[in-house]
This record gives C-alpha cells, sequence and structure tokens, in this order.
C-alpha cells in the first residue's frame, strides 16, 4: 500500500495545500481586478469572478437590443463552458500535485511548476478573452443605456461601501 492509502487525512491535507496554491496563484490574477474599482469578490465564489462579470450582470439588467442580448447569452454560455473545462483540468493537476507531494523520492519541482505557470496562464488568458468580449458589448451600448449601467454601478458601490462600514463597527445598530 502506498502512504496516501494509509493516510487518507494527509492526503486530504495535500489535495487541499494544491487547491489553494492553484487558487491563489491563478485567482490572484483575475480576481485583483474583477469589480469596478479593482479588488476581487467575496464568498465562496469570489475565484470565480473575471474582469468585467459584474458589469456584465449590471448590463442584463438594462432595456437591451436583441443583438446585446444575445451576445451576453452567448458570453454567459461560453463563460460557463469555459469555467467547467478548466475545473475538470484544474482537479487533474491538484491530483498530480498531491501525487508528487505524497511520493517517495525525489520531486520534480520543475515539472510542478511548470504545470501551475500554465494553469495560471491558462486563468489568465481566459479571464482576458472574457474582458474583451463584455467591452464588445460595452461598445453596443447606447449613451443612455451606458448611463444607466453607471447609475448601477455607483449604487453598487454605495451599498458595498456601507456594508463595509457596518461590517466594521461604524454602525452601533449591530452591536445592540
Amino acid at each position: 500500500m502506498t502512504a496516501n492509502r494509509k493516510n487518507p487525512s494527509l492526503r486530504v491535507l495535500v489535495f487541499g495545500l494544491g487547491m489553494s496554491t492553484l487558487g491563489m496563484v491563478g485567482g490572484a490574477a483575475v480576481t485583483a481586478i474583477a469589480g469596478p474599482g479593482g479588488g476581487g469578490g467575496h464568498g465562496p465564489r469570489a475565484g470565480m469572478h473575471m474582469p468585467g462579470m459584474k458589469l456584465a450582470h449590471g448590463m442584463a439588467k438594462l432595456d437591451l437590443s436583441d443583438a446585446q442580448e444575445q451576445m451576453l447569452e452567448d458570453l454567459r454560455a461560453d463563460t460557463k463552458a469555459e469555467f467547467r473545462a478548466m475545473h475538470e483540468e484544474k482537479k487533474g493537476g491538484k491530483e498530480a500535485m498531491a501525487d508528487a507531494v505524497l511520493a517517495e523520492g525525489k520531486v520534480d519541482r520543475e515539472a510542478l511548476h511548470a504545470d501551475l505557470d500554465e494553469a495560471a496562464a491558462e486563468k489568465l488568458a481566459m479571464a482576458h478573452t472574457f474582458l474583451d468580449r463584455v467591452l464588445d458589448v460595452r461598445d453596443t451600448l447606447t449613451p443612455d443605456q451606458l448611463g444607466e449601467l453607471r447609475e448601477m454601478a455607483a449604487e453598487h458601490q454605495a451599498r458595498r461601501d456601507e456594508m463595509k462600514e457596518r461590517h466594521q463597527g461604524g454602525d452601533d445598530r449591530r452591536r445592540r
């Protein structure tokens, strides 16, 4: 029996380490610029944000033409498929990393680093493509639609600022 079969909790620990490493490297590049003001998302799906994703959600709330709606629908469908494919690829990479860490003998560090670099580059390339497609939709917006989108973004940011202030102890109602 191999070491990883004898100690399943160690395999889970190494698997978690691999997941967090890939998430930090790949996700940092993407989530650092996800929102309109920088800063990535929050919560369990934060790593799924792409640059311009929040704005794409806001665009969907506008009174769009059929062509604009189709552009957003195509973007959603393509991105969902790409995320699924990336998720499947990432699973194999995490398992390979866990196997390498648990293996007996010398670990091929260069190969592991190359795999990590490749995964991060793929995620970054996908983020660039997504951003370009969001900008393509933005280029079709009328001045009125763009103004409405700006208003929505400002309202969203005001709500975020208010929530942040409350969570940092600036709201006495929370203490009662």
